[in-house]
């Protein structure tokens, strides 16, 4: 027969062990967010989360959409070095320089790209909007007077 303080005990080790356990689960869900996040492609990303998955001996090594090239030898999907090199070995040597080529091999990855309108970079800036700008700066700082 247990007594009530040991019920007590019982409980708040099992309600410990829940949160503990809901704890790791919320955790392990915003890691995989993190990483996925991380690999997604910017303009503003360089390649320095990527090299950090796949180059450490400890990282993630799993890149689920890193596949072979048609037309290359059959490699371990361990064997991510390799696969990267005979994707990239056309491109460094200059074998790939046919326009056709090019062009078949970016319309694959068109869909995926955020479309920016760049014709109001072609529009020279204005003196207008350049006060603009700097009154909407800091007034502590100091900016040159424009002549």
């Amino acid at each position: 027969m247990k007594v009530a303080g040991e019920e007590d005990a019982a409980q708040k080790r099992l309600h410990t062990v829940e949160a503990i356990r809901t704890l790791q689960t919320k955790r392990r869900a915003l890691n995989r967010r993190k990483l996925r996040n991380r690999s997604a492609w910017s303009s503003k990303a360089n390649i320095k989360a990527f090299c950090r998955r796949v180059c450490t001996k400890f990282g993630d090594n799993v890149i689920p959409t890193l596949t072979p090239v048609k037309g290359t030898p059959e490699r371990c999907r361990h064997d991510k070095a390799n696969i990267k090199a005979d994707g990239w070995e056309p491109i460094l040597t200059g074998q790939a320089r046919n326009r056709e080529n090019i062009d078949k091999y970016l319309e694959q990855f068109k869909n995926r790209w955020n479309h920016v309108d760049l014709a109001e970079l072609n529009e020279p800036i204005t003196e207008q909007e350049v006060r603009r700008a700097i009154r909407c700066g800091k007034r502590e700082k100091p900016a040159d007077r424009m002549t």
